[in-house]
């Protein structure tokens, strides 16, 4: 996975690392077997991503302080990691124009409770593997106390945002043909940028209208519906672009450029991010705002959320729920429906409701 615009990759490549030259009991020398370990255990290439990365910033970290040695974690050390973390600063901020800019004197943002807990889920995990493999005695993980999960509610678009950035795709050129079939696929079925990106031509039924996803987040296959301008685009796609990019006449990939596939997760996310600022939609994130944007239009529009839960793959309600808090479209039409100030409006009212319910001027101050 590539690293996002404007930043450097943190942490030790262990791809780049071969155990074998590696000093016995090092990181170096540990930590690519821990991660070949857990893709045997099927464990998705996007997590064991995650995880090395993660323990590329501990080991550098470690390797600062002369800390080689997987043995010479203890407690001590990995509560003094968790201390760095939560004073640490990502180097980024918001700039004026809510995307992400370089921080100057401040240091930048500093890192969110979920990349704290995120860091020390993968240290812990991989001393818990090393005590098991018989490189550590015990745990130095074990009694971690995380940071708390903070409960964020998620940027979405409207149904007229939706439309605007729709609206932007150049669909004269066989790319903005493309991006407008990716984003109508994404709109339509709520699948994450990477499980659009995984779709094969056997993968859409067009008769029956659903969509298969083999092998999404936590390698779980389900089916979504798709609707009929979604797969009009799609067929559109196909029919008239997706040949220039096809290469190979067995390749079933769906979505196809130039790029290689490992790179079209970054190409595509790019390419949303500036159809959204042409549209002039500042808000955080890129493909995702669509699945974000999917389960609260179903819902604003009465859709069970059990029935949203399974169409986004969620296992869990508690997963979905959240999408209660942001579509507000209902709470708004309550309001308006039942508060007994909500239909006031002119000059001069506002201050007689307030009089005959509090026997005083809108004006005047009581101690």
């Amino acid at each position: 996975m590539g690293a996002k615009r404007g930043r450097k990759p943190q942490g030790v490549q262990w791809s780049a690392v071969a155990p074998a030259d590696a000093p016995g009991g090092s990181f170096a020398h540990l930590v690519p077997l821990w991660l070949a370990d857990l893709a045997m255990q099927q464990y998705t290439q996007a997590t064991c991503d995650t995880y090395g990365r993660a323990m590329g910033r501990f080991a550098q970290w470690c390797a600062q302080r002369e800390l080689t040695q997987v043995t010479h974690l203890t407690r001590a050390v990995v509560a003094a990691y968790q201390r760095f973390l939560f004073t640490a600063r990502s180097g980024y901020g918001r700039g004026p124009s809510g995307t992400h800019a370089a921080a100057a004197a401040s240091g930048g943002l500093p890192l969110s409770g979920k990349t704290q807990r995120s860091s020390l889920t993968a240290v812990a995990r991989f001393c818990s593997w090393a005590v098991r493999r018989g490189h550590l005695p015990a745990n130095p993980a074990s009694d971690l106390e995380y940071p708390r999960k903070a409960r964020t509610l998620p940027e979405t678009l409207t149904p007229e945002d939706v439309a605007a950035v729709l609206g932007c795709c150049d669909v004269t050129t066989p790319a903005g043909v493309r991006d407008r079939a990716f984003l109508e696929v994404l709109y339509s079925t709520g699948l994450r940028k990477s499980e659009a990106l995984g779709l094969e031509l056997d993968d859409l039924d067009t008769v029956r209208g659903i969509v298969r996803v083999v092998s999404g987040k936590g390698r779980k296959d389900r089916y979504c519906p798709i609707g009929a301008r979604a797969l009009a685009w799609v067929s559109r796609y196909v029919t008239a672009v997706r040949s220039q990019w096809c290469q190979e006449t067995h390749q079933q990939r769906l979505f196809l450029d130039q790029r290689p596939a490992a790179r079209m997760g970054e190409l595509m996310g790019s390419r949303v991010h500036r159809l959204m600022r042409q549209a002039h939609i500042r808000k955080r994130g890129a493909c995702h705002l669509f699945r974000h944007a999917f389960a609260t239009h179903l819902l604003e529009n009465g859709c069970d959320i059990r029935l949203i839960g399974s169409m986004l793959g969620h296992d869990d309600l508690s997963s979905t729920a959240i999408y209660t808090h942001v579509g507000v479209r209902a709470l708004v039409q309550a309001h308006a429906a039942f508060h007994p100030a909500a239909k006031e409006s002119g000059s001069g009212q506002a201050g007689d409701s307030l009089a005959g319910a509090g026997g005083q001027n809108a004006g005047e101050v009581t101690p």
